[in-house]
């Protein structure tokens, strides 16, 4: 009956540990973002019904497109609010004045010429990858 024991020292293997502080705060990040992602679409889903009701065409092309760059605006602002990063943040930053540069304005804070030169800036990256894409040299030819 003796064979069944088994001597020796025993090694204690060290207990894993748990939650090292970067899993953390990995962690903490994800809770937040999901806390932002729900307060975005309560926010957004009321806001599309509210236009729905209103006879907005909630479904067609170019509103999904609109409504798609409005939800990041507002996932943008909650993720500010709440201490997080998100790149549309620096887009708004970079198209807007601060409202206390605009007591009385009632067009809001959107720099208009910023905007402008914003959206050129892109057009003219588009157009020249188009045309890099395609193979066309847009310069204008030597004249002999």
């Amino acid at each position: 009956m003796n064979d069944n024991i088994v001597i020796g020292p025993w090694v204690k293997l060290p207990k894993k540990k748990r939650g090292s502080a970067i899993e953390k705060e990995v962690m903490e990040e994800m809770k937040l973002k999901s806390f932002a992602e729900d307060i975005t679409e309560q926010t957004c889903v009321q806001m599309i019904q509210t236009l729905h009701e209103n006879e907005f065409d909630v479904d067609g092309t170019k509103f999904l497109r609109d409504i798609g760059f409005v939800i990041e605006c507002i996932k943008a602002l909650i993720y500010r609010e709440i201490g997080l990063q998100h790149p549309m943040a620096d887009f708004i930053t970079l198209i807007t004045k601060p409202m206390s540069d605009l007591p009385d304005n009632p067009e809001g804070n959107v720099d208009a010429e910023k905007l402008l030169a914003v959206t050129k800036y892109i057009s003219d990256i588009k157009y020249e990858k188009l045309l890099n894409d395609i193979g066309v040299d847009d310069e204008d030819p030597e004249v002999s």
